[in-house]
């Protein structure tokens, strides 16, 4: 059996779309990146507020041209650490679609919701 390493169990995202036949489709990324890609959004944030604040409209320009392209290049690079899944109604995932390459090999069954179904299932159980 393949060793997990925490680094690599996935974070599972948010559903992407509904298919046409009623399945949905969702993605997860490595922990550690999804930590880093909500890092830098925040900090990009407040550095735009303050170049905005402070009134320096020639600066902006550039920033913005060079945050586009960040962005950009983050997005492709990211690509290749995305796994796609089909999830349940609970978000949980099913089977796995495709991957990109530096995508960990293992998707574990869980998810952070796994508790709510647990409960649901229980309330239907009892009625």
């Amino acid at each position: 059996m393949e060793k997990i390493d925490k680094d690599q169990i996935l974070f599972y995202a948010f559903w992407l779309r509904r298919n046409e036949d009623e399945s949905n489709i969702g993605y997860g990324v490595n922990k550690k990146l999804f930590i880093f890609g909500i890092i830098m959004t925040i900090l990009l944030t407040v550095i735009v507020a303050f170049l905005l604040i402070t009134n320096m409209l020639s600066l902006i320009k550039y920033f913005l041209i060079g945050f586009l392209i960040y962005q950009l290049m983050f997005f492709i690079l990211l690509n290749k650490h995305i796994a796609w899944f089909e999830v349940n109604n609970f978000g949980e995932p099913i089977n796995l679609i495709s991957k990109g390459f530096l995508a960990p090999s293992i998707i574990k069954n869980r998810s952070p919701i796994s508790k709510k179904r647990f409960l649901q299932e229980a309330k239907h159980e009892q009625k």
